[in-house]
């Protein structure tokens, strides 16, 4: 009997779907991640597209929260942070306008979510965390997030999202045992629909429908790919996770109830970053360096040394002014850094990149040199001037006499009669100001000086004259 080629392709889809879940991996010889990129790649395409068109404004550079709840919010930590590391793998140069936009404002760290990629905490458990405004736009407001509290999280051990990334902080420092503890109670924390955690706790109690929080499904994903933990609810936990997805638009809402419904959940940036993430990012993939060059002061330049790729490296040096004896000195005047995006200029003390290759940065400097003043006579005016002076530059120099005198003229390394002058300092330099009484107050000065004289002469002549006449005074 001859098949057809609907025939054929019917008993093919037929054999595909009774294989059991496992086996389609193994028998072409994908790994269980290859498999799950393959399967999920299509929601992943759309999860990145809604980015993209749904949630980055182009006039401001960055996403936005969401589109229903906070369209005219921008976070730059976590919200654009994530998202740059997310759209790099679909939209590489919409994730260079938000890592440019990101630069230009300066905030870059909550100390908290920057353990996904590769980076150790300064503070776990974790400080409480303080929301900073730090821009206002013509139709938005830009702010950022810092676990830099003054409080301290005492039970951040019953979130799953705080253990996730405690657990991936430890695993960075090489502390495997404890990042395995606490990424045991995240997982412990899926009760069959969700993560149920504190959050969801304190919702439940206070009468909220949507218990559930997405995030912390793709949280579970990565980091037991990262810690290559097991996860024995990964397949519920990822269903659970894509159909979150809104259907329309790709991104993820944010909360959902115990009947699996996002109904009343808007879509965000945050959660649908980090469920591509969970499933593309690779931190540590390849080990980057960081070398800082500086003729003067390398012992206070902070933050060389080795990164994941795709790392944010702050620089910084903690020492501007380097003196050098003689009336002269170092200045900074800025780093320059090439890296694969484009080439870095940083006037400024601190510069801060995202790390593809392996960096050489070099600290420039300048030198200045001393401009002293000096005054004769003593008290008889001042010189405007300011002391120090970049090598090459023009210092233009003010007399400006007291009260009683004129400027005359400059001795030292300036010259003339002009009470304004201009030198050019290329060494250090010493000048003096010379001023003078004007003539007029010379001539009257001498002229009282004369007249008192005479005057005195002409009182001890008459005192003599009465005393030889015998008057009495």
């Amino acid at each position: 009997m001859r098949w057809s080629m609907r025939n054929k392709f019917a008993f093919l889809l037929a054999v595909f779907l009774a294989l059991p879940p496992h086996s389609c991996a193994a028998d072409y010889g994908l790994s269980v991640a290859e498999s799950k990129g393959l399967k999920y790649e299509e929601e992943l395409a759309r999860a990145a597209l809604f980015l993209n068109s749904t949630q980055f404004d182009p006039d401001v550079g960055l996403c936005r929260e969401a589109p229903s709840a906070a369209p005219d919010v921008y976070w730059l930590v976590s919200d654009n942070l994530l998202a740059y590391h997310a759209l790099r793998y679909y939209y590489p140069k919409t994730a260079e306008k938000i890592l440019s936009t990101m630069l230009g404002y300066g905030h870059f760290e909550s100390f908290k979510h920057e353990s996904i990629f590769g980076k150790k905490l300064p503070h776990v458990p974790f400080r409480t965390p303080v929301y900073y405004e730090v821009a206002r736009l013509p139709r938005g407001t830009v702010k950022t997030e810092i676990c830099n509290g003054s409080g301290t999280m005492d039970d951040y051990l019953e979130y799953a999202d705080l253990c996730v990334y405690a657990a991936l902080h430890f695993y960075w420092n090489g502390d495997v045992p404890s990042a395995i503890s606490h990424f045991d109670l995240a997982r412990k924390m899926w009760n069959g629909k969700g993560v149920f955690d504190k959050a969801s706790k304190a919702k439940e109690r206070e009468g909220g429908r949507l218990v559930y929080s997405t995030l912390k499904l793709a949280l579970l994903l990565y980091c037991s790919r990262i810690l290559n933990q097991t996860l024995d609810c990964r397949e519920d936990v990822e269903r659970t996770l894509w159909l979150m997805q809104d259907e329309k638009f790709g991104g993820l809402h944010t909360d959902y109830d115990i009947d699996l419904s996002y109904a009343g959940s808007d879509m965000n940036t945050e959660t649908t970053s980090i469920a591509i993430l969970a499933y593309r990012y690779e931190p540590g993939a390849r080990a980057l360096k960081v070398v800082a060059e500086s003729p003067y002061a390398l012992e206070w330049v902070r933050g060389a040394g080795e990164y994941p790729e795709g790392s944010v490296v702050d620089l910084r040096i903690e020492r501007t002014v380097v003196e050098c004896g003689n009336s002269t000195r170092r200045i900074f005047a800025g780093w320059v850094a090439n890296v694969t995006w484009q080439p870095v200029y940083a006037s400024g003390a601190e510069m801060r990149f995202a790390l593809e290759s392996d960096a050489r940065v070099i600290a420039t400097w300048k030198t200045q040199y001393r401009l002293a003043v000096d005054v004769h006579p003593e008290d008889s005016g001042i010189v405007e001037a300011l002391e120090w002076h970049d090598s090459g530059s023009n210092a233009t120099i003010k007399a400006v006499p007291n009260p009683g005198y004129e400027f005359d003229y400059w001795s030292g390394d300036a010259s003339g009669r002009d009470s304004t002058v201009s030198i050019t300092i290329d060494s250090p330099k010493t000048v003096a100001a010379n001023f003078r009484r004007p003539l007029q107050a010379q001539l009257l000065a001498g002229a009282a000086a004369v007249l008192g004289i005479a005057s005195i002469a002409f009182l001890l002549r008459a005192r003599r004259i009465r005393r030889r006449s015998g008057w009495k005074e």
